[in-house]
């Protein structure tokens, strides 16, 4: 009888640890899918996690940002605009582009001051100029923007309407402005905070991968 109790236990503490490991896993399934871990049609992780690389990549080569004055830049960042994205997770690439340009370990990556904030700076206290939410108190010497938008082709027409070849170029025009008309642009620029000019563009066509 004992022994029946013993392993009667053992099945009911088996069956309880069973649950919660279980009940583990479909709350860690859910935080994914609420965090943006989950690859979008046509616009995977893995190539934004790329195109971020490479924007970064392309930032750095300029020598814009680094160890100045004996300090290293600081750059605000504000959210990529997505209102264009069209099926482009860009939360998960603003994310990536923050983090590359962190792990490069040539500037302090911030938030973008929002425009009633004040920050603290050199050169005293003054009041922020992006409308971005932040919980930052340093004056960012530069910030990265960013938006999503379609990419607008301009098609060339030579004026010839009457023979074949026109006729076949006009057919491989509007192919190639249909597969254009599909395609995205990632457009950022680097502001400097002292004369709020651009100091760096950079824009590159998102391509849809199949």
């Amino acid at each position: 009888m004992k022994n029946f109790k013993i392993s009667f236990f053992v099945i009911l503490l088996c069956a309880f640890l069973a649950g919660c490991a279980a009940l583990k896993g479909s709350k860690s399934t859910d935080n994914s899918a609420l965090t943006g871990g989950i690859d979008h049609a046509g616009y995977p992780n893995a190539y934004l996690e790329r195109i971020a690389g490479e924007s970064i990549a392309d930032l750095l080569s300029k020598r814009i940002v680094g160890k100045k004055g004996g300090r290293f830049s600081v750059v605000g960042i504000e959210p990529l605009d997505g209102t264009n994205a069209h099926g482009v997770d860009a939360e998960f690439l603003s994310k990536k582009i923050r983090i590359s340009l962190l792990h490069s370990g040539k500037a302090v990556v911030t938030d973008a001051p929002s425009k009633d904030e004040l920050v603290f700076s050199n050169d005293g206290v003054s009041h922020g100029y992006h409308a971005v939410e932040s919980g930052s108190i340093y004056a960012p010497d530069y910030i990265l923007v960013g938006k999503i938008l379609p990419q607008s082709p301009a098609v060339a027409n030579d004026g010839k309407t009457g023979s074949k070849k026109s006729k076949s170029l006009n057919s491989a025009a509007k192919n190639s402005t249909a597969q254009a008309s599909e395609s995205l642009l990632l457009e950022l620029s680097m502001i400097d905070t002292r004369n709020n000019k651009s100091v760096w563009k950079y824009k590159k066509a998102l391509q849809k991968q199949i």
